[in-house]
């Protein structure tokens, strides 16, 4: 992953180099490939941190998790830029079903939009650095968001779609032509989603031919959701490939950030493409989410193996920073 470091100036204020930053990162456990300065034409003197993410920092595959490991270590605020929500103006009939490989599914309804719209200009420049090309405005804010808050979402061609959704295993030899062309056949290990009449998309991983947003497309349904890692490994790499989406899927996404996601991705929709928003629907197994689990932690044990002299009000001013809520 690489990115913008001006970018994570949308959730900390930091002054610091990028050599120090990268050092800081380094010994927080993350792999630092490097940085390259550049100019910003919209922020100014800028540089590209780029990442090798290993498989069990899946919580630092977005700006909003480096920027979080980096409010720990400098004691700064993490604030996260503007997620406020879209009251919809009308009610889609088409009603989401989630499963317990799939137990979180969000979506929202899209009309009247403009794709002859351009993609906002930081958008698109940060986008560039990320070494992401430019398609069309809908998908470069899903990708805006994958990178920006970690969570991947797709957007269908809502008058594509027949009836409702489900997130369901695939049928043994079903059949799918994915975005990119490719015809595979999946087996019931493989979660789909899936309209009333076809799967639309191979859950966690590309969307499908049949039901991809075109220059023509005037409505899209906008889809954010929580598949288990277990329901996702593997599946990509099984069929000879792999995408930004599946990387974070199968590393184990925030299973509590979806609608946030829908809301932000909304906000900037409306400020590129316009339109009609329609109230979020969602399908959500509760007791099929990840459980939180209490661990008891001997601080001078941990001080011990790390060779590190660690307070227990230091301690808890890490956790506290990293989201947890240590008694």
């Amino acid at each position: 992953m690489q990115f913008s470091k001006n970018w994570l100036k949308d959730f900390i204020d930091i002054d610091l180099s990028t050599e120090t930053i990268c050092s800081q990162l380094t010994m927080a456990g993350l792999e630092v490939d490097g940085y390259e300065d550049v100019t910003s034409k919209i922020t100014g003197k800028d540089s590209i941190i780029k990442l090798d993410i290993t498989p069990n920092r899946g919580d630092c595959f977005s700006i909003l998790g480096v920027a979080r490991e980096l409010s720990v270590i400098n004691n700064l605020k993490l604030s996260l830029p503007n997620i406020s929500s879209i009251d919809g103006s009308f009610k889609d009939e088409m009603k989401v079903k989630a499963c317990p490989e799939g137990p979180s599914y969000f979506g929202r309804t899209i009309r009247d939009i403009s794709l002859n719209s351009k993609t906002l200009p930081l958008i698109a420049e940060r986008l560039k650095f990320s070494d992401q090309k430019l398609i069309d405005p809908v998908v470069d804010i899903t990708n805006y968001i994958l990178l920006e808050l970690g969570q991947p979402l797709h957007a269908f061609d809502r008058d594509k779609l027949r009836g409702n959704i489900t997130v369901r295993a695939a049928f043994n030899e079903e059949k799918i032509k994915l975005l990119d062309d490719q015809e595979l056949v999946l087996d019931d290990s493989c979660l789909v989603i899936s309209d009333e009449e076809s799967a639309v998309a191979f859950a966690g991983i590309m969307g499908c031919k049949e039901s991809a947003v075109s220059a023509s497309t005037n409505s899209i349904f906008l889809e954010s959701a929580f598949f288990k890692p277990s329901a996702i490994r593997g599946k990509a790499r099984r069929y000879g490939f792999q995408t930004d989406a599946s990387l974070r899927f199968e590393r184990g996404v925030d299973y509590k950030i979806q609608e946030i996601a829908i809301d932000r991705a909304s906000i900037l929709l409306r400020d590129t493409v316009g339109g009609r928003f329609s109230e979020i629907t969602s399908s959500t197994l509760k007791n099929k989410l990840p459980k939180q689990t209490k661990i008891n932690l001997d601080l001078e044990k941990s001080n011990d193996l790390l060779g590190t002299r660690i307070s227990k009000q230091v301690a808890l001013r890490y956790f506290k920073g990293l989201g947890f809520a240590p008694e």
